[in-house]
């Protein structure tokens, strides 16, 4: 028998129906058997390495030493609460869950497979995974060449992956309809139109390539954000350039081509047209997603549980300490977590003396403008730069709250800490502080209190962004012990055994009693008295604390959804522009609207800033204009900018389901005026007279 003739009887053999039902078999016994051995295997060596909570010493025998019962009391309190410090500390070791991510790859792998039988293709994706064995097995048993082995066992995984998606979505839309019929044509003209494949090419080997690209002598909370920015960010704006690209392509292209004329000669109504047109692009960049999203989220596992630096091995110190590295618990409390970020709030404004200085600047500068000749003129004019010297000087005082001189100290409140923060969960206070060039060579101490406790001195570098681990701390007699100190987890089991004097304080203990957390930041070391050379400003924005809200896991799905909402909104936004304009013309049109939405963001930034007059009062009259329109694009692109999700996944700040059900709410909005507007201009066109040529 001839190879193609075997091949073809195979084909049979997989598409036929025992087979597929006897596949679907072995795959989820094989599948449930490998969750339970993994489960039982994680829950032994769990039950193995777990250290019995010791009994408290007793003090009692103190009394016979002449130490008073206060006293006494007071030391059993401290070594009671320090106990809960291994507790927290234990918890951040099991939080990865190594198991779990084990389970969930199991999981989908055994999903892709059950699904890869039904739609017959099985036994094609084992050759596959043969022919990649074959060639990338001897790869990997040499160090110069295991990156093309990686490289290309996760090239053929993701390719597996999106073939099994993709064919899943073509037989979801072999539903009745026209809607479906259009949006099934769709995807079969993706795989024949070059620049979609092109497209999920770059995609796939961009992914694929991405892991041998990370440093391995980099720390790993490093490498985790860099896979993580450029898997999901990086890999978004390619989906997203396809989807826009493709959108106006599937729509102009049959109109230059008269394709259409074979489409709406058939009872297909406009706004079935329209909705299968999107359906099909929407469906396209979710498949691609999908896979995009299953990578990310698997490689993300992988590279937790390899060692961080000062790791022998995962959660193993290098010392004899069993102290967690500063690298795994930045990673596990500030990455790799669903933290909310509370920003501070700064003192009342002087609303009403504001508003009277700015109405007598307002007025001397109308009346020295030689250009008005009345006095409702004057007026008017002055009512109009009052509102904008309003808010100048109104941005000069919260400035000016920023400020801290050498040697002095700044106050910065947080409301709403003891809401949001459990009682012994890490708080971490971020904060960047510049002064003068932000020299790089230069290196200030700044001394941070928070609610009154000893002073915690840093060396922190210029306009960086730092973090400092506020909550819980330990208190001494000589200072206080933060949780990312080597020396943490060694002092709160000698305070809890009785050996050392010291008090364990959790975030409950330093709220006041509205919730609100105080944090006193000193521009220079207070502990050798020694202030910095120059004055220290804290930067908009540039003053915050995090606290666990949530789990990493479910902040992903969250975030992968709306990177879905805001492609589906890319998708009709290219199918309208694509209805009564040229591909070149849409395509200008749609990506530049999705550039546009991307920087929104830095346009409200920018508007902050953005001046329209100069220092006499003279109006820029062009300034007036840009920045009018900037101000109209940022209030129509203003949601789709502030979601920010993969900056979110990134950064481990929780994206809310609040602010899921807004994207919902407004994207949604805006896509179904996006489709009516569609529907409306395809229904005036004279599309039989439309040569596009």
């Amino acid at each position: 028998m001839k190879l193609s003739e075997r091949l073809a009887s195979a084909d049979r053999f997989q598409k036929s129906r025992g087979f597929k039902i006897g596949a679907s078999i072995v795959v989820g016994v094989a599948t449930l058997g490998l969750v339970v051995a993994v489960l039982l295997t994680g829950l032994s060596d769990d039950a193995g390495g777990t250290m019995p909570a010791a009994a408290l010493p007793d003090f009692a025998p103190l009394a016979e030493q002449g130490v008073s019962p206060e006293q006494i009391e007071l030391l059993r309190e401290n070594a009671a609460s320090a106990g809960r410090a291994r507790d927290l500390l234990d918890g951040l070791r099991e939080q990865s869950g190594g198991v779990l991510g084990l389970v969930l790859g199991i999981v989908v792998g055994g999903a892709v497979l059950t699904l890869a039988a039904w739609l017959g293709l099985l036994l094609t994706f084992t050759g596959i995974a043969g022919a990649v064995a074959v060639v990338a097995g001897p790869l990997w048993f040499f160090p110069e060449t295991r990156d093309w082995a990686r490289f290309a066992a996760g090239l053929s995984l993701l390719g597996v992956m999106f073939t099994t998606i993709f064919r899943t979505l073509r037989l979801a839309f072999e539903l009745p309809g026209p809607v479906f019929a259009v949006a099934r044509n769709v995807l079969a003209e993706a795989v024949r139109l070059r620049l979609s494949v092109v497209f999920i090419v770059v995609v796939l080997i961009g992914l694929a390539a991405l892991p041998a690209s990370l440093d391995p002598d980099s720390p790993l909370r490093y490498r985790v954000q860099s896979f993580l920015q450029y898997g999901s960010g990086g890999t978004f704006w390619i989906i997203a350039l396809l989807t826009v690209t493709f959108g106006v392509a599937t729509v102009s292209f049959e109109q230059r081509d008269r394709v259409i004329w074979q489409t709406m000669t058939k009872p297909v109504a406009a706004w079935e047209y329209v909705l299968g047109k999107w359906l099909g692009v929407s469906a396209l960049a979710a498949a691609l997603l999908a896979v995009n999203a299953s990578g990310v989220f698997l490689f993300t596992e992988y590279l937790r549980q390899l060692p961080a630096l000062g790791e022998r091995e995962a959660f193993v110190s290098q010392g004899e300490a069993n102290e967690i590295s500063e690298d795994r618990l930045i990673l596990e409390t500030q990455v790799l977590s669903a933290r909310a970020k509370i920003e501070n709030v700064y003192e009342d404004v002087p609303v009403d003396e504001i508003r009277e200085e700015a109405s007598r600047r307002a007025a001397e500068q109308a009346q020295r403008d030689p250009t008005l000749t009345t006095e409702a003129a004057i007026d008017r004019r002055a009512r109009e730069l009052a509102a904008e010297i309003g808010e100048q000087l109104t941005k000069q005082v919260v400035a000016f709250q920023r400020v801290i001189e050498p040697g002095a100290a700044r106050v910065f409140r947080f409301p709403g800490v003891g809401e949001r923060a459990t009682a012994d969960g890490p708080v971490v206070l971020r904060y960047r502080v510049d002064s003068g060039s932000n020299a790089p060579d230069v290196t200030y101490r700044m001394s941070a209190s928070v609610a009154g406790y000893p002073y915690v001195v840093r060396p922190i570098a210029l306009g960086v962004t730092h973090t400092l681990p506020i909550a819980p701390i330990i208190v001494t007699s000589a200072g206080v012990v933060t949780l990312d100190d080597p020396l943490f987890e060694e002092l709160a089991e000698a305070i809890r055994s009785g050996l050392a004097l010291g008090r364990y304080v959790t975030v409950q203990e330093m709220v006041d009693d509205d919730g609100a957390l105080s944090v006193q930041l000193v521009n220079g070391d207070v502990t050798m008295r020694r202030p910095n050379p120059e004055f220290a400003s804290v930067p908009a924005g540039g003053m915050s604390v995090s606290v666990g809200v949530g789990s990493y896991r479910a902040n992903f799905l969250r975030v992968m959804g709306v990177l879905w909402l805001k492609l589906a909104f890319l998708a009709m936004l290219a199918v309208t522009a694509a209805t009564f304009l040229s591909f070149p013309i849409a395509l200008m049109i749609a990506g530049g609207a999705f550039l546009l939405a991307e920087a929104t963001p830095f346009i409200g930034d920018a508007l902050e800033n953005f001046g329209t007059a100069e220092r006499d009062g003279t109006v820029i009259l062009h300034k007036v204009v840009a920045g009018q329109v900037a101000s109209a694009a940022h209030w129509v692109f203003q949601t789709y900018g502030e979601l920010r999700p993969t900056k979110r996944l990134v950064t481990g700040e929780m994206l809310e389901w609040s602010g899921v059900a807004r994207a919902v709410a407004v994207l949604g909005v805006w896509t179904a005026v996006l489709g009516g507007a569609a529907v409306v201009i395809f229904r005036r066109r004279e599309l039989a007279t439309y040569s596009g040529r």
